[in-house]
């Protein structure tokens, strides 16, 4: 039979047993919080930005979504970026605002809904890219300085044709202080013409310099163009980097035919 302190005893061991069970839940429940994954932050939610090519005119931009996990670094995004916008500058070096062309350094520096310029290894070009993300078409401001001098040019059906607004243009580049090499032909058509960048872009891709992409076109007497309104049907040009004009030589080009396939003349 049992006694009050056996009794009393009793009750004691279960409600140590009852705390003891609860301890061990609440340790298990602390031992769960620990193994989930922590919850998603504003960063991992996912930005979305649209980002813009540099320097041109009629590319909408294309949409991003910014997620720490996929996105850790800004190395990264930039070769994510390279492969999506398939820009003429190549490789997407540099991320800049549209409006003051600030660049970037860091992934966490990219906001949500906001708009940006991807660049190469080129300086950042102005452009109401804003306008150009709307679909807007741009707005050209004319600001080509007094003609220059007429230029070397080839003899097109027995006359030289001037540029016009409204047509293709034909040009032959020279590299600038290169004495070898006969001028590439270089197709500029109506889009390319209403933009000065987009036009040393193209001659960029058609003629190959040292280290450097195309910045300066001057024509055979040194003189620096500066618009395409200046180029002329057939005209002969020199491109160059940052350097200055070299007076050289260069090959003549009525040895041979702009229709056919030049090849290089050897001096004896």
């Amino acid at each position: 039979m049992l006694t009050e302190y056996d009794s009393q005893q009793a009750h004691h061991d279960h409600h140590q047993q009852q705390h003891d069970q609860r301890d061990l839940y609440h340790q298990d429940q602390r031992d769960q919080q620990q193994q989930q994954p922590p919850r998603l932050t504003g960063l991992e939610r996912g930005r979305a930005i649209r980002l813009m090519r540099n320097g041109d005119l009629y590319f909408p931009g294309r949409s991003f979504v910014i997620n720490q996990r996929k996105y850790p670094m800004l190395d990264v995004f930039l070769d994510d970026a390279s492969q999506a916008l398939s820009a003429n500058f190549g490789a997407v070096r540099c991320i800049y605002t549209p409006k003051n062309g600030t660049r970037l350094h860091d992934i966490s520096e990219l906001e949500d809904h906001r708009t940006y310029v991807a660049a190469g290894a080129e300086k950042f070009k102005r452009l109401q890219y804003y306008d150009i993300a709307e679909g807007k078409r741009p707005v050209i401001k004319d600001r080509t300085p007094p003609r220059l001098p007429p230029v070397r040019r080839f003899d097109i059906e027995g006359r030289a044709l001037k540029l016009s607004r409204s047509e293709n243009v034909i040009i032959y580049v020279y590299r600038n202080g290169d004495p070898l090499t006969l001028p590439a032909k270089i197709l500029l058509v109506k889009p390319t013409l209403q933009n000065w960048e987009s036009v040393l872009d193209e001659i960029t891709r058609k003629v190959s310099l040292t280290s450097t992409a195309v910045l300066k076109l001057y024509t055979m007497n040194g003189e620096l163009v500066t618009s395409a309104q200046q180029l002329e049907y057939g005209g002969m040009y020199v491109a160059a980097g940052k350097e200055r004009f070299k007076r050289i030589e260069y090959p003549d080009p009525k040895s041979y035919s702009p229709n056919s396939s030049p090849k290089m003349s050897r001096k004896s």
